[in-house]
């Protein structure tokens, strides 16, 4: 069923494929890729503008990114570096979860960095005793906010489930928004190239969070070659840090949806493949052609 409801939209497939029972679920953002097969389609609308988000509330960089003095220097200057030392070496991400945590929030962080894993040469495993950095995931603060990139020592990624926040930060799509941050990412809406895709109504930012809307220094954030990402996971919505409820972030596509928090985009997915081709770890090409035809998701 199709309609005009304002909001991010998804067009969910149910497919059946050939051999023995083989039922795959695969969600498609866009129409133009299709298995050698008959496909239903169910419209989907969701409307992740309506309530603050969690992602806002934390204070940090952003709303949600710890940085060090380092970065923050970087992020301002024209000439910060480019460094492959915030890439988690071999791809590999230790993590440990906090016991404060319950089963049932473990099993969503666990289900995030498995749908990371899936589509990409990252592989998240246990800490051991020997591991001197690691993300370390919590819930002693309010809101959803996490380091960027490699470090020493534990890589914060904080997870709070209370509040009335857009129900907290246990939806997958912001685990995996936090997690990208983890593995080296920035917000989307920050590109050097932002102003050709996106105008910023600075009249209806809240005066304290109108430093959260600088452009980051090119010579210091790379994309990978990849073009401006309106439906990427790291892209916010267009109502964030409003002061009188009207947008802060207005694409210039009038067709984009942003601030999506279902999926990662194939944008996202070519990006992180990329970033740790660039350190000599191979990546799952299939996916990524794939995904030149149209967004996919596997959903288990």
């Amino acid at each position: 069923a199709f309609s005009d409801h304002v909001g991010y939209s998804t067009i969910i497939v149910f497919c059946l494929f050939s051999g023995p029972s083989q039922k795959k679920l695969y969600r498609y953002n866009i129409i133009g890729f299709f298995p050698t097969t008959q496909c239903s389609f169910i419209n989907l609308y969701l409307d992740y503008n309506a309530v603050p988000d969690a992602e806002e509330i934390a204070g940090y960089y952003e709303g949600d990114m710890m940085l060090s003095t380092r970065q923050k220097i970087g992020l301002r200057s024209r000439n910060g570096l480019r460094s492959e030392k915030y890439h988690w070496p071999g791809a590999e991400v230790p993590y440990e979860l906090s016991p404060k945590l319950s089963e049932h929030e473990k099993t969503y962080i666990r289900r995030a960095m498995n749908k990371i894993q899936k589509v990409s040469c990252v592989k998240f495993r246990k800490k051991k005793d020997s591991d001197i950095s690691y993300v370390y995931v919590t819930n002693f603060a309010s809101g959803c906010f996490s380091k960027v990139g490699f470090g020493r020592g534990k890589r914060v990624v904080n997870l709070h489930s209370k509040g009335s926040h857009s129900g907290g930060c246990f939806r997958i799509g912001t685990i995996m928004h936090e997690f990208l941050h983890v593995l080296g990412f920035y917000h989307m809406q920050s590109a050097a190239d932002r102003d050709d895709y996106v105008d910023i109504k600075w009249d209806n930012i809240k005066p304290k969070a109108k430093k959260n809307f600088r452009k980051y220094s090119d010579t210091y954030v790379t994309h990978f070659g990849e073009k401006y990402d309106y439906n990427s996971i790291l892209h916010y919505g267009k109502n964030v840090f409003t002061s009188n409820g009207r947008p802060t972030i207005i694409p210039k596509d009038p067709t984009a949806k942003i601030g999506q928090r279902t999926h990662l985009s194939m944008g996202d997915i070519r990006r992180i493949n990329k970033m740790f081709m660039r350190s000599g770890i191979s990546y799952n090409s299939e996916i990524v052609s794939i995904g030149s035809l149209a967004e996919i998701e596997m959903i288990q």
